[in-house]
């Protein structure tokens, strides 16, 4: 009787989420752009996979950035200024990067996609909120360049997508250290790649070393305890960074050790 009554319960929760969910994409646009205010900005967010992503629906439904608390923390610990360059490392569709360059300001913002749709869609959402494309690359970063593939991709989550260096791959991946040396001093890196955390970082040796950006990452133990080892590990053998802020047990803020 109670498993026919949970049963149930489960059935109506699972109605009642298509209802609701059908109603939230009613709110987009014909082009499937979803408009909503911040700090007295207004935000213009394609959502072209709304109905299936994680991601997209957490915007719709909360009309805001999706990681919101995250990206108050940067913002009240002023990491981002007017002419910091940022560099947002597995951007998705660009949440992320439109915050840094409308919300924060800031005017230089290097965005890395590799998956051809997502950063189909980063390029619209920059375009759409009066931001440049021209930082924005559809690769993969790592510990050399060379190429990569994709080895998970996830269909109801396009931002839990994971990836490893290939030989042969159809993506395009080079290091941190090529990608920004005409773009001068990085202040700030977001890094979100799905358990490839220390192989980014070790093709920012320069980087590290000499610019010593402010750093968020992502580093979880579900991409496995060695990839999470060797992020901090390269991180704090600097010996530049700490731990400023730990943020629901999942995002890490390095910052600089000042001195």
């Amino acid at each position: 009787m109670a498993t026919d009554i949970t049963l149930k319960l489960d059935q109506v929760i699972r109605l009642l989420q298509q209802t609701l969910l059908a109603q939230q994409m009613n709110m987009l646009s014909d082009q499937r752009i979803l408009s909503f205010n911040v700090n007295g900005e207004t935000i213009h967010m394609a959502l072209p996979d709304a109905q299936c992503d994680f991601i997209q629906r957490i915007i719709i439904q909360t009309h805001h950035f999706f990681e919101a608390a995250l990206l108050s923390q940067v913002a009240k610990m002023g990491l981002i200024k007017h002419d910091t360059v940022v560099c947002d490392i597995g951007a998705n569709i660009g949440n992320h990067s439109v915050y840094f360059g409308r919300i924060l300001g800031a005017q230089t913002v290097v965005s890395c996609e590799p998956q051809a749709h997502a950063y189909n869609t980063l390029q619209q959402n920059l375009e759409l909120n009066s931001l440049t494309t021209e930082n924005a690359f559809n690769v993969m970063l790592g510990s050399t360049s060379g190429r990569g593939e994709v080895t998970h991709f996830e269909s109801i989550n396009h931002g839990a997508t994971r990836l490893r260096s290939s030989a042969d791959g159809p993506i395009a991946m080079v290091t941190l250290d090529e990608l920004t040396a005409s773009y001068g001093t990085v202040g700030f890196l977001k890094l979100d790649v799905e358990g490839f955390e220390a192989a980014v970082l070790a093709g920012a040796q320069r980087v590290l070393s000499k610019d010593r950006p402010a750093i968020s990452v992502e580093p979880t133990v579900q991409h496995g305890n060695e990839n999470v080892a060797a992020t901090r590990s390269i991180l704090e053998a600097l010996p530049l960074y700490t731990t400023a802020q730990n943020i629901k047990h999942r995002f890490h803020i390095f910052t600089k050790i000042t001195t």
